[in-house]
């Protein structure tokens, strides 16, 4: 049609079919490019159901006839593997992507805080996507969810300023991409003074996860409050393959977070002694080592 247009009608008729053809060809080449792109920034998860940590399970628990000794041991086979390949890891890209940064970090802990290391044994555990994630400190957890590695995501957080950054990049993303990423992300917020964990504002900030069911099964720490929510955060881990992840900085960190786990969990210590990254393993004493 275009080219009968074009041949046989006025030039008014040409020079209009023209522009119509150019905003169809462009129109398309411009869908093509921004269809890929909202998929790298939101990959959305696939459903879960139970509370069984099912891809944790699957990497840790399974009869793979390849290691022995329990829960533990494959805990364990999976963080050497993990370790192995953190060098090669790339950090993940920073979750608050509307502000154009970008981690330019070249240790073994990236911008974020999270150890190397620690991200991959993260990204070896969490598998396909079908877990539910809980983060204290909104970015702890927020690059696997964004990368469709949650089925979804609680973020506590007691920042003002963090809080209205990740409202924005969720009601962008929602937006943009026809998923149920307004359902799957819930954020919730409550202020911590500087510098202090004064007990009415600890408490407020804690009790933004309301049910104190085992509900979770990846768990991220982080932020000023970050042994009171670990402390918080046991009761919290689903049985049998939970995994909690804290971020923090310092011997005295350290040592406190290590009392308040219980001594049986696998652990897994990664980062440098300034910036460092802990990971457990939920399991009975039994079944941390039942073959």
């Amino acid at each position: 049609m275009r080219a009968s247009v074009l041949r046989s009608g006025s030039p008014r008729q040409r020079a209009w079919a023209s522009r119509v053809f150019l905003v169809v060809i462009v129109s398309a080449l411009v869908g093509w490019t921004l269809i890929p792109l909202g998929r790298v920034i939101w990959r959305p998860a696939t459903s879960y159901s139970g509370l069984e940590a099912a891809n944790i399970l699957k990497n840790i628990s399974a009869k793979d006839g390849h290691t022995s000794g329990g829960r533990a041991a494959k805990f364990e086979a999976l963080a050497a593997r993990a370790e192995s390949q953190a060098p090669l890891v790339a950090c993940p890209a920073p979750w608050d992507w509307t502000l154009g940064q970008v981690d330019a970090s070249k240790g073994p802990v990236c911008d974020s805080g999270m150890a190397r290391a620690a991200y991959r044994l993260l990204d070896l555990a969490t598998g396909e996507g079908k877990l539910m994630g809980l983060e204290w400190g909104t970015g702890t957890l927020t690059p696997l969810f964004l990368q469709g590695k949650l089925a979804g995501l609680v973020s506590i957080e007691h920042n003002a300023t963090v809080a209205e950054i990740a409202a924005r990049v969720k009601q962008t993303l929602a937006q943009e991409n026809a998923t149920q990423l307004e359902s799957r992300w819930a954020q919730r917020t409550a202020p911590l003074p500087d510098g202090s964990e004064p007990g009415e504002a600890l408490q407020a900030y804690l009790d933004l996860v309301k049910d104190g069911k085992p509900q979770y099964q990846v768990i991220g720490i982080s932020g000023p409050a970050a042994i009171a929510a670990l402390e918080r955060s046991v009761a919290l881990l689903v049985p049998k393959g939970g995994i909690i992840m804290m971020l923090g900085q310092g011997e005295a960190e350290l040592q406190a977070a290590t009392a308040l786990a219980p001594g049986h969990w696998p652990r897994h210590h990664s980062g440098t002694a300034r910036r460092w990254t802990l990971i457990w393993l939920f399991c009975s004493a039994q079944d941390c080592h039942e073959k």
